[in-house]
């Protein structure tokens, strides 16, 4: 069994690229070493990330990502045991998404391909689907 957890949270008002980069390079070492996989996204300063592992070290990285200065009101959505992992060849999967990139491809051409990928996982848990809900819910507002 894995577990799994889906939290979303703000991202400080003045966050940089550079904090996103160096969020993603602590994320992809400490999980690493921790046997933790996940995905990541940021859009519109708002952050969304499903952790998978075992319980003990998923919930210390997340009590650890609470008390980060990069993030605020940092809300557990969902979490839970599974069979087996989603992203179990990412240490964390990424993406984040500009206005200007969503406006270029438009809204809906984005939206499709997003839903696309959150289809494709082949026995989704409640947490999975809470994670897929709450990222259609950033990206359609």
């Amino acid at each position: 069994m894995v577990y799994e957890l889906t939290y979303c949270s703000l991202a400080k008002p003045n966050i940089t690229q550079d904090d996103i980069y160096g969020i993603l390079e602590a994320a992809g070492r400490n999980n690493k070493k921790n046997s933790i996989t996940g995905c990541l996204l940021f859009y519109n300063h708002e952050f969304l990330q499903i952790l998978e592992g075992e319980e003990k070290m998923v919930k210390a990285v997340q009590k650890k990502i609470a008390k980060d200065s990069r993030h605020s009101n940092v809300r557990i959505l969902s979490e839970g045991e599974k069979e087996e992992r989603t992203f179990d060849h990412w240490t964390m999967a990424f993406k984040e998404l500009s206005e200007q990139e969503a406006k270029d491809i438009g809204d809906k051409f984005f939206e499709d391909n997003f839903l696309t990928f959150s289809e494709l996982v082949s026995k989704p848990t409640r947490t999975i689907r809470s994670f897929w809900q709450r990222a259609q819910y950033m990206i359609n507002g």
